[in-house]
């Protein structure tokens, strides 16, 4: 089979066939959600810099190992923003319940969003109190923000250990792009052997 042949099978799979959803990024995973609880903020997110574009398609978190759910709060919102809320513009928003308590991901899906490498992003919880988050110190720190007015806000900075340490996955699907390029991958290699 020609290479031409071949490309053109892997384009029109590319494009027949959508990608599944996979972690594409996590900040954390590695590390232990926090045992303590920590004052009460109804919202708290972290600015988020891609080192590569992807489309996002969910963000899930991991709260404590230990206690119970956070207090008056069930459902969570999650919330991306392009850059920094108030300054920003909301992207996407997404509600969802705790399940698997304690110490599971959680987290909500979205409609997908382009993510481009390099520029800032904010993901941001709201509608929680006492929340438990992960406090290691050798955990990757990003700005932190946080109030207690659950209004979309998240004006004060927080520069509590607790607070910087977020456990994040992203979820999304490759670019068209990067998959165009695994399939020239391919066809280098069949051509060589």
């Amino acid at each position: 089979m020609e290479a031409r042949q071949i490309l053109l099978i892997a384009v029109l799979t590319i494009t027949a066939v959508p990608a599944q959803a996979v972690i594409m990024d996590s900040i954390n995973t590695d590390q232990p959600a926090a045992g303590s609880d920590w004052s009460p903020v109804s919202e708290v997110g972290w600015v988020y810099s891609p080192d590569f574009s992807y489309t996002l398609t969910g963000i899930q978190t991991r709260f404590g190992d230990t206690g119970a759910p956070p207090t008056g709060a069930a459902e969570i919102t999650v919330e991306v923003y392009y850059g920094l809320p108030g300054a920003g513009t909301l992207l996407r928003s997404a509600n969802f319940y705790f399940s698997g308590w304690p110490g599971f991901f959680i987290g909500g899906s979205f409609e997908p969003l382009q993510i481009v490498a390099g520029e800032d992003y904010f993901i941001g919880f709201r509608n929680i109190s006492y929340m438990w988050l992960n406090s290691a110190w050798s955990g990757t720190m990003l700005s932190a923000y946080g109030d207690n007015i659950n209004d979309g806000t998240y004006s004060n900075i927080i520069t509590g250990d607790n607070h910087i340490h977020p456990i994040l996955q992203f979820h999304g699907v490759p670019e068209p792009s990067t998959l165009l390029l695994l399939s020239f991958s391919v066809i280098l290699l069949r051509k060589k052997f």
